[in-house]
């Protein structure tokens, strides 16, 4: 999609952990077996803002922020498996990317596995909507496990480091009725993907291999389900079931356009195929 006069990104697709799931919970039609269920985040290398992640993946500090209840359900419901090497501040300075450099972390939504290393990269602004900060901010205990809220993973002070985007507003897209233009470049443009978590929004990147990526966070779990329906159990985990099914049909519609390539965050075909050196699910 990106013009060859557009400016474009170089993107990497990266993974922050696996969880264990079974299957049939995340693969319509899937085996009857366990396998490893990848957290992917962007790394966007801009020509002038430089690094920029969308979502962040899990962190082993995980761990530690489920060790008490309410929390540890969440431990017990999704068995994490990574090392400190796969922390998103640690894959980063391996490719010679310090964290100071991060000028922008990008927010799908605020699931432990999409903010997990936030507290990674101090000198960044943490962009997220209003609605989906709305649908968070404040919590604590039930009321924070409810909203799928690990509070631990959030930075101190989030609150001064935040850029909501309150309106999309910039041109319609494909399927997507808006857009907002994050740069004003048009390398990075957000778009709204509800249903599974308040607020939540999917980036489409122009990528400079003449690609558009469409980073699509909780929008679907893997690009199967796009071809055979919805996931088994990814619906009725939306906090808007009715806006979580429109929006597989969004996602079906933009993977049709030429030259887009849909990247769910938790899609093992996705990291086989984009991840450096894949993914064994």
């Amino acid at each position: 999609m990106p013009s060859k006069q557009a400016k474009t990104v170089t993107l990497t697709v990266l993974k922050a952990g696996v969880c264990l799931a079974p299957e049939p919970a995340v693969v319509t039609g899937g085996r009857l077996r366990i396998m490893r269920v990848p957290a992917l985040f962007g790394l966007m290398e801009h020509p002038t803002q430089g690094p920029v992640l969308f979502d962040t993946g899990y962190h082993t500090r995980f761990v530690q922020a489920t060790r008490q209840v309410p929390f540890r359900v969440l431990r017990l419901l999704t068995p994490l498996r990574m090392d400190q090497a796969e922390n998103a501040g640690a894959q980063l300075q391996a490719r010679g990317i310090p964290a100071k450099a991060v000028r922008h972390v990008l927010l799908s939504h605020f699931d432990p596995d999409h903010i997990g290393g936030l507290r990674d990269f101090p000198a960044a602004r943490i962009v997220a909507t209003a609605e989906a900060w709305r649908g968070v901010a404040g919590k604590t205990g039930l009321s924070a496990l409810w909203a799928r809220l690990l509070p631990d993973l959030l930075p101190d002070h989030i609150e001064r480091r935040l850029s909501l985007v309150r309106t999309f507003d910039d041109p319609p897209i494909g399927p997507f009725a808006s857009s907002h233009d994050l740069f004003g470049d048009g390398t990075i443009r957000l778009v709204e993907l509800p249903g599974h978590a308040r607020g939540q929004v999917g980036a489409l990147v122009a990528a400079d291999d003449g690609k558009t990526y469409l980073l699509a966070g909780d929008g679907c779990w893997t690009r199967r389900d796009l071809e055979r329906g919805v996931g088994p159990v990814h619906p009725y985990l939306a906090q808007d079931r009715a806006a979580q099914v429109q929006t597989y049909e969004t996602l079906r519609q933009a993977r049709r356009l030429p030259g887009v390539v849909v990247v769910p965050s938790h899609c093992p075909d996705a990291a086989r195929e984009l991840v450096p050196g894949g993914h064994e699910s």
